[in-house]
Formats: structure tokens, sequence, C-alpha cells
């Protein structure tokens, strides 16, 4: 009794089911005007998405007679084809739209959620905000490694305490300053669209860009020493390698070669980032601006470059140089100019912190941190 019941169910769904006007098969959809199956569907949507032109023949369908020995006329005068599965692309897309279908109804899903992305054409004040939210963070990683940290390694600056970076800081803040840099491209579609490797070969380089310049940023307005470099979590580089740290042999060949090498390269920081960074009072505006810039006009590892189809660039530029002449109404043209060429120091820092890699212990990074390891060593 069940399986006959069953039975006739089943027949008088069949009955009731439509016959997709392109192929025949049963149906019981018509999402884009016609009723058509699921397997035309989404041949539709692939090739309204793919920009194929319609009604032009790729493979000689005419000549393979796949339109029956009536010709094209038949295909035009019959509703249903036996072989429109075996068309090309071309004419398949071409029987579609004479059959009725309508490409407007076909919804195109935005690549990233609408609420995380940002309109930086018109509004740059989310990515100041992102800025201040990612400083507030970093800071918050000295609550952890601050307290262990003997007191004779401190430096007290505007009733503040700053440790001794040790390797473990500097590893912490590089890694800081990647997530920063990949939190904060993201919310850029052209950054979104490159494949995974083509990102990490952007934060090899951009990763210690945005980094540095925050860096320059905190030493430029919170360090009284002219000899200290400030990372993000209130630890800090002295010119002098051993600062507070006994050594036993200080004339021995290695120990002066990784001494120099890091005299040098805390000293180009502090020359070349945070002098003109504290004689031009550089704000959170133009940190942003300048992180913006190294992320769209820079040639990155392996030739990888964004592109800039809202012309974001342009905006930058427009807004800095309105920024400058509000700041400085008389010399308004010349700090946009030196804002920019600080473009180029901070590029030559990032070449100069890869060689420090490779010259002193306290660098030695790639060790340490399997996030680093994957963007570095990429």
């Amino acid at each position: 009794m069940l399986s006959s019941f069953l039975k006739l169910a089943h027949s008088e769904f069949q009955m009731s089911r439509f016959e997709c006007v392109l192929c025949g098969n049963h149906t019981l959809l018509h999402r884009y005007g016609p009723v058509t199956c699921s397997i035309c569907n989404s041949f539709f949507r692939g090739a309204i998405s793919g920009n194929v032109v319609p009604g032009k023949c790729l493979s000689g369908c005419f000549r393979r007679k796949v339109f029956g020995k009536k010709g094209y006329r038949f295909f035009k005068n019959n509703t249903r084809l036996a072989d429109f599965k075996i068309m090309c692309r071309g004419c398949k897309l071409g029987r579609c739209l004479a059959s009725g279908m309508d490409p407007k109804k076909i919804f195109h899903r935005p690549s990233t959620p609408l609420q995380d992305r940002i309109n930086t054409k018109t509004d740059f004040e989310c990515l100041i905000k992102l800025q201040h939210h990612q400083k507030h963070d970093n800071r918050m990683m000295n609550r952890i490694t601050i307290d262990d940290i003997c007191s004779s390694y401190l430096v007290q600056m505007s009733n503040h305490n700053y440790n001794r970076a040790s390797f473990q800081d500097i590893n912490m803040a590089l890694k800081m300053g990647l997530l920063d840099a990949k939190q904060f491209a993201k919310r850029f579609e052209s950054f979104e669209n490159l494949k995974l490797k083509e990102r990490n070969l952007v934060l090899s380089e951009y990763g210690i860009a945005y980094m540095l310049i925050d860096q320059a940023f905190k030493t430029a307005f919170h360090s009284n020493d002219d000899k200290i470099w400030l990372l993000q979590n209130d630890s800090f580089l002295h010119t002098e390698l051993f600062f507070k740290i006994p050594v036993e042999d200080m004339k021995s060949e290695d120990i002066f070669r990784q001494r120099r090498c890091h005299f040098e390269f805390v000293q180009e920081l502090l020359t070349n980032l945070m002098v003109p960074f504290r004689k031009l009072k550089i704000d959170v505006f133009e940190c942003m601006i300048l992180k913006i810039l190294l992320l769209l006009t820079s040639l990155f590892p392996g030739c990888v470059k964004l592109d800039d189809p809202d012309r974001i660039v342009s905006k930058c530029y427009q807004s800095l140089q309105r920024h400058s002449n509000q700041i400085s109404k008389e010399n308004g043209i010349e700090r946009f100019g030196e804002v920019i060429l600080l473009i180029g120091n901070i590029r030559c820092a990032v070449k100069h912190f890869y060689n420090m890699t490779r010259s002193t212990d306290l660098f030695r990074i790639y060790r340490e941190d399997q996030f680093v390891n994957s963007i570095l060593l990429n």
C-alpha cells in the first residue's frame, strides 16, 4: 500500500516538472527568466561573469552541423536543441540570451564582506582609528614582558620605564609589525586580490616598513635620549650593543664587528627617521599616508606591485598637500616635499634591517617564530 502510494506520488511529481528550454532536462527552476535546469543556470552565470562574447562561435559549431540539417535557422526557431551540450561557449551563451535569460538577474556576491571593506576614496578616518587600536594593543604587550626583567636594564623617560630590547623583544616587535601591516593592507582590495605567496612577498618588505614608521613616531615623541630607539612594546635599542651588559672580551674581533654594525644601524634609524619625524612633527594622519603610499607605490620582491584602480595614491597626495598647507601656511609645499622624501629613507632602513639579521646575534630572528619565518623566508 505504502509502496504504491510512493510510486504514484513520484509519478505525479515527475509530471509536474518542466523541461529545460535549452537542453531538455527536467527541472522546476526559472531563476533567470525561462525554465532552465541547474546545469544551464551554472553555465549562464559563469559565461556572464567570464565576459564570454554571445553568439561568437569559437569552434566552428555551424561547420560541424551542431545545429542540424536545417542549419542556424533551425537553431533559432526551435525552443529546445538536443545538441546544446556540445556547442562552444559563445554559441551556448547566444542560445541562452535568445531563450530570454536575463543577465541582470544574476547576483554578484562581493569578494569580501561589506562590513569589512572601507571606502578609501572618501574617508581615511577608519585607518587612523585602526592605527590607534594597534598602538594600544602593542603597548599592552609590555605588561607581559617587563615585570620579570631586572630593574638594572630599565631606563626611565617621561615617568615611564623602558627595558633594553632582548632577542625576544625584537622578534615580538617584528611579529607585531607584520601582523599590523597585514591588517592594514587587507583594507585595500588590490592586496586582497593577490595570491597567498604574493601577499607574503609584499609583507616581507612592507611589514618592516610599517613597523619602522610606528617606531619612528614613538621615538620622536617619547624619547629624550638621542641614543635610544624605541620599539612598539616599550623596549629600546641603544647605539651601544652591550648597553648595561658586562662583556668579558670587548676587544675580540667578532664583538667589535657586531658593535660597529649595531651602532651604524641604530644611528641610521635615529638620523634618517627619528630626527625628521621630530623636526616635522609628523602626526598620525601623515603616518597613515606614508603607509598607504609605501603599499601602493612600491615594487616588492618577485616584481609584485599592487594596482590602484580607485586612484587612491592621487587622493593621498592631494590630502597630504592640503594637510601640509593647514599645518604650515607659509611653507606648506616644502613640508609636503619633505614628508614624501621620508619614503626613500624608510626603504633604505628596510634594506639595512635585512642586513642586520645577518650581522648580529641580537637580530637573528628567523629561528624563533613560525609566522615570521613564513613571511621573511618566503
